[in-house]
């Protein structure tokens, strides 16, 4: 079935380009991504949806996430080795993220080695990417800490910058003691 899937996705390359390029140059699909992943839609205005629209319209990022996607699909069963090697190449294993067990382990060890602090940021309402995510990554590496921010899903960054800013000054602090 997998394969069946990769190999529709490489046939129908042309058409799944055309098809990205017209999704990622509408304001209506960002103002519709960005209000499913922030807390507080009202947020999400003319100025958020162009600065995650505009990079999108540069030329070749269609061509990208269509490896993007053959990338995931590879860390699934497939591995297409061409797509493993450029990304293997690049630093990243197709998947990435917490499902690749060697990547993680890695991690963990460079962060015991060199003993790098952590500082894991994640909103509590994120709707994308679950916070026991975050909490299983923090307890993956040493002496990481972690820091929910209520009021915020997905970018706590963009949506609740002055708490952001106050807990990344008071990690920071902290390593300077």
């Amino acid at each position: 079935m997998l394969y069946a899937v990769v190999a529709l996705i490489l046939l129908l390359r042309p058409l799944v380009l055309l098809g990205l390029r017209a999704a990622v140059r509408s304001r209506e699909f960002w103002r519709s991504t960005l209000q499913q992943a922030y807390y507080d839609k009202s947020k999400v205005s003319d100025q958020c949806v162009d600065a995650y629209r505009l990079p999108q319209l540069v030329r070749g990022w269609e061509s990208g996430m269509v490896r993007f996607l053959l990338a995931r699909l590879g860390a699934r069963g497939l591995r297409p080795s061409a797509l493993y090697a450029a990304d293997a190449g690049s630093g990243t294993a197709p998947g990435g993220g917490l499902e690749d067990a060697g990547l993680a382990q890695r991690l963990a060890a460079a962060v015991a080695e060199h003993r790098i602090p952590v500082l894991v940021v994640h909103g509590a309402a994120d709707k994308l990417v679950p916070v026991s995510n975050s909490l299983r990554l923090a307890r993956m590496l040493p002496g990481a800490r972690v820091a929910v921010l209520k009021r915020s899903g997905h970018c706590p960054q963009e949506e609740v910058p002055e708490g952001f800013a106050q807990i990344m000054g008071a990690f920071l602090g902290s390593l300077a003691a």
